[in-house]
């Protein structure tokens, strides 16, 4: 806290959601008591938006994630639609495919955006695909696009194992035992609450009629943004306004 002994206010710093709250002061002027009320709500940053697509027949779903708190609300943008509430935005191949929307993650104090191409949910197999960018504590789907019945699945992350269906069975590895889900007809990963140390190489390895489909993707994981703090510094006829907040070598 920072108290001014002249005028009384108050500055509390480093804020956290925890500090949300009715706030009233009491201030005596010769001998009276003077009253001041007010409401603060503490909202951490909006991390950037994560999107994937899930593709069924001639129809394309578009998912976003990254907003896990009541007050994180989703918007989808594009050509010929309004914005449209929701995390999920449902469009046909056919008429978008060379569409770009955009997924918006906002709250009361900011919001952020991610572009996403359609025709990059129609990777051949073995291609790369975009890094997918994740804010920590989310989740993501990694999704292969593979066609067929799904014999054996094997995801990996830098080489090592992450969850595999084998003999019937479903067997999660290490870190991720508990976060992820495996949908066995796709080959679809979704992994949850994600942390920095999730970010990697993530490769699949799917057979289908004794063949193996592989398909390889980047993730990379940071922690939300939070709101910088301003000071300043008055040297002479100038001032330097100093900008503090960002301690991650990600954070510009």
């Amino acid at each position: 806290t920072i108290l001014d002994l002249t005028t009384g206010a108050l500055t509390l710093t480093h804020l956290t959601e925890a500090d949300s709250g009715e706030y009233v002061g009491e201030l005596q002027i010769k001998g009276e008591l003077v009253y001041h009320h007010q409401t603060v709500k503490v909202f951490d940053a909006v991390g950037k938006p994560a999107v994937t697509c899930q593709v069924n027949g001639s129809s394309v779903t578009l998912l976003c994630s990254g907003g896990d708190r009541p007050s994180t609300q989703y918007r989808w943008e594009g050509p010929a639609i309004e914005p449209q509430p929701g995390s999920q935005l449902k469009v046909e191949a056919a008429e978008s495919s060379d569409a770009i929307y955009t997924c918006v993650l906002h709250n009361p104090v900011g919001e952020s955006r991610t572009d996403f191409p359609v025709k990059s949910c129609f990777p051949a197999p073995g291609d790369v695909t975009p890094d997918i960018i994740v804010q920590s504590n989310g989740n993501f789907t990694l999704q292969p696009n593979v066609q067929g019945p799904l014999e054996e699945i094997l995801w990996k992350r830098n080489h090592h194992k992450v969850v595999e269906f084998y003999q019937k069975k479903v067997v999660e590895y290490g870190q991720f035992k508990g976060r992820t889900i495996l949908d066995l007809t796709t080959g679809a990963l979704t992994l949850t609450h994600l942390t920095e140390a999730d970010s990697g190489e993530y490769d699949g390895e799917l057979q289908i009629k004794r063949e193996l489909v592989y398909h390889h993707q980047t993730v990379k994981v940071f922690d939300a943004v939070g709101k910088p703090a301003v000071t300043c510094q008055v040297n002479g006829s100038s001032v330097t306004l100093l900008c503090s907040g960002g301690d991650r070598p990600s954070t510009q």
